[in-house]
């Protein structure tokens, strides 16, 4: 299992089951996990490993909805075994905001968490 599959666990652990990593349905309600720009820290082997989380849904009060329940069922949460040693525990960048609507009219809203990691490699 990948650092972001493991995120991906934690969250469909909680009872959300509609969650997608990288790339999501075009309909319906969603939440789609993104990874992004990992910092390696001065002088370790750590790194910061950031996600955006996209939380899609036909209706604001849905989605804005659907976004702190994910929020709240990652931050402080400590990933599954995966192929990473984790540092810590997940911890927010950003609360839930509004985006916007996407092409097919689901609103959205967003938020970014990070987990300090160290790749296990072979």
């Amino acid at each position: 299992m990948t650092l972001v599959e493991a995120i991906r666990q934690v969250v469909i652990d909680k009872g959300i089951n509609a969650v997608y990593i990288v790339d999501a349905p075009v309909a319906g309600e969603c939440v789609l996990i993104t990874p992004y720009m990992a910092e390696t820290h001065e002088g370790a082997e750590a790194s910061e490993n950031k996600f955006q989380l996209y939380c899609a849904s036909d209706t604001f009060v849905t989605s804005e909805s659907l976004a702190w329940k994910v929020f709240r069922s990652l931050e402080g949460a400590i990933p599954p075994k995966c192929d990473r040693q984790i540092l810590g525990s997940v911890y927010a960048l950003q609360e839930p905001f509004f985006l916007d609507k996407d092409a097919k009219n689901r609103y959205i809203h967003c938020f970014n968490i990070a987990v300090n990691a160290v790749w296990k490699g072979e």
